[in-house]
């Protein structure tokens, strides 16, 4: 049998692998086997996946879903609008090559990826939008290469 600490462990790594619901949004305590999920999830899908994948892990013998679901008001973006509202900030922003970032949207968190020449279009594309109504986080991916025509070799 494992000890509470392992279990939390694997009770976490299991929370990591799970896309339905963010890690980061949950609480696991473990006593005698026994698991205590606390946090805050935005939909009852996210709190039910929590508890799945904490019943995933080896030597789980019960969980507790105190998971706490807030409420979405109707008048919440969506992913969509956000989307829609993201691809807009970064077209109307002149320093941010908008055909060359990609996003995501997922939960109100933005993932930026794609490449640019120089880190202040990198920069300047996640302050676009991280005001965008909606935006919860942004996570920024997009890799630095230097543009060898503006640069060339000696």
């Amino acid at each position: 049998m494992k000890t509470d600490s392992e279990i939390q462990r694997d009770v976490l790594d299991e929370l990591r692998r799970d896309t339905r619901v963010r890690e980061t949004d949950v609480g696991v305590e473990v006593h005698q086997g026994v698991v205590t999920l606390t946090g805050v999830v935005r939909r009852p899908a996210e709190r039910l996946a929590a508890q799945e994948a904490a019943h995933r892990a080896p030597d789980v013998l019960d969980v507790a879903n105190d998971i706490d679901v807030k409420q979405i008001d109707p008048s919440d973006p969506t992913d969509t609008d956000i989307a829609l509202a993201v691809g807009t900030a970064l077209e109307w922003n002149a320093v941010v090559p908008r055909e060359q970032i990609h996003t995501t949207v997922t939960a109100g968190i933005v993932t930026l990826e794609g490449n640019v020449g120089n880190p202040s279009q990198s920069e300047e594309a996640a302050r676009a939008v991280r005001h965008v109504r909606g935006v919860l986080e942004v996570v920024n991916r997009i890799a630095v290469l230097p543009d060898r025509v503006a640069f060339p070799a000696r």
